[in-house]
Formats: structure tokens, sequence, C-alpha cells
């Protein structure tokens, strides 16, 4: 089966950000797409700024929701280097794009 999308109307990108570079497209047997490991997040991000904010709203979140259990495991955990939290974050990213986490790394960002 070919799978094809449009993207119509829309701008994709800007200065510095990278697009679907190594995506894997899957879905499920109720129609469901995911787009995976499209995420690409500066390395330049003030990862411990980021963590220190979340902290502080993590209030906002439900917490009966996955949501709020996977941000506490990502709050909870010590991480060796940089790499292994930008990892985390866009693993959470993947399932919770319009989420706490997504709004406070877009504000770092600006």
């Amino acid at each position: 089966m070919d799978i094809k999308v449009k993207v119509v109307g829309s701008t994709i990108g800007g200065e510095g950000v990278s697009v679907l570079n190594g995506a894997k497209i899957y879905g499920n047997e109720n129609g469901t797409m995911y787009i995976a490991s499209a995420i690409n997040i500066p390395e330049n991000l003030d990862c411990d700024a980021v963590l220190s904010e979340l902290k502080r709203n993590m209030g906002q979140v439900d917490q009966e929701s996955m949501e709020y259990s996977g941000l506490k495991k990502i709050i909870e955990k010590s991480y060796k280097d940089k790499k292994n939290i930008l990892f985390e974050f866009k693993r959470h990213l993947i399932n919770f794009s319009e989420g706490i986490l997504a709004s406070i790394i877009a504000n770092q960002l600006h």
C-alpha cells in the first residue's frame, strides 16, 4: 500500500531547522500514523534551564496523565551528559508534541 502525505498552505522549516531528517513513518491497524525520530532540538539548548522551568510548572499537568509520569521520569533521572537529556526530551516530545515540555523548549529557543 502506498502512503502519500500532502501538506498544503503550510511552511515547514526555517533557519537552522531540520525537518523529518531520518524520520520513520509507521501506522497501526486503527489508521493512526506516527512519525518517529523527526524531532531536532539544537544542541545548544540550555537543558538545565528547561529542567528547572519544567520542575516549576509540573503543577499545571494532570498528575494522573501519561504526560505527567513521563515528565516526572525526566526530572528524577540523573544524566551522564547533555546528549542523554536531549534524547529523553526527544523521546517525550514524540508522544506529547503539544505538551508543557514542548512549550518550555520553544520559549528557550526564542
